[in-house]
């Protein structure tokens, strides 16, 4: 077996067991973590850059050689703009300045700045690396740097998916818990609605029993008066007119003069009774 088998054995099987520890990660931060541990058995540079564009959102992660790593969201630099815009391959020695804030770029012996945009369905990939002499990337490489970016991509995108829909499935919790409240709330108006509707009408029903009770007793007390006033007419005839004034007229007046009480009386209580308010 000579050296370069023997080198893209080790390599496989580093990558084999950094895909198997990418593929438990639970969450991003662990997917970085093992990532960062794991890159120098893969890959020889000073530093990697993956840029994933979803949905008009673009997440960035930088490892370093140093074992440092860090995370931006919405963070493009020029360099991965152009190769959105344009899709060619870099491999050239203009390094871009941005990059500085993750390494010394004046301590790197003839770096050489790569980049590629790999696009998987619905995603793009901005992928980029520095090398120098010390720590020299090859076009050999690039087979596993494409295994490590879509092991890595498509770890990230499960990661991105599941916390978006926990986050969906946590906003539609709460609004049905708000819709639940709402409902508890309409219920609790309508029940008191309900309640003054049942009160009125008890109410009501009330007042018109008793203004039933009232019409009963004042047509008892009306009719006695009326009825001597009809009599007192009836027998009228058998009088002779010089005897009506003792006779008839003076008892006629007393009993005008009782159904007039009664009348007045009859109105007082029925207005009474009517204008008297509901009980709420």
């Amino acid at each position: 077996m000579n050296l370069l088998t023997s080198k893209y054995r080790i390599t496989y099987e580093a990558f084999s067991k950094l895909s198997g520890s990418i593929s438990k990660a639970f969450d991003t931060k662990e997917l970085v973590s093992v990532t960062s541990k794991n890159l120098k058995y893969l890959i020889d540079s000073r530093l990697l850059r993956i840029s994933i564009l979803m949905n008009d959102d673009s997440y960035s992660f930088t490892f370093s050689s140093n074992g440092g790593s860090n995370i931006e969201s919405n963070k493009l630099y020029d360099f991965e703009t152009r190769l959105l815009d344009e899709k060619v391959p870099i491999i050239n020695s203009d390094i871009p300045q941005e990059l500085d804030q993750y390494i010394d770029l004046n301590a790197l012996t003839n770096p050489l700045h790569w980049g590629w945009l790999f696009e998987r369905a619905n995603i793009k990939i901005c992928v980029s690396i520095l090398s120098d002499d010390k720590k020299l990337f090859t076009k050999t490489d690039i087979n596993i740097l494409h295994l490590l970016v879509d092991s890595f991509t498509t770890k990230f995108q499960q990661l991105h998916l599941s916390n978006l829909l926990l986050e969906k499935n946590k906003n539609l919790e709460n609004a049905l818990k708000l819709i639940a409240k709402k409902n508890k709330e309409i219920e609790k108006i309508l029940e008191y609605q309900q309640d003054i509707i049942s009160n009125k009408t008890k109410e009501v029903k009330l007042k018109n029993s008793e203004l039933l009770e009232i019409s009963k007793i004042n047509a008892h007390d009306l009719r006695e008066p009326l009825t001597r006033i009809l009599g007192l007419i009836e027998i009228s005839q058998f009088y002779k007119p010089e005897q009506l004034n003792d006779a008839i007229f003076v008892h006629l007046k007393t009993s005008a003069m009782d159904l007039d009480l009664v009348l007045k009386q009859v109105v007082k209580v029925s207005t009474s009774s009517i204008n008297a308010p509901l009980k709420t």
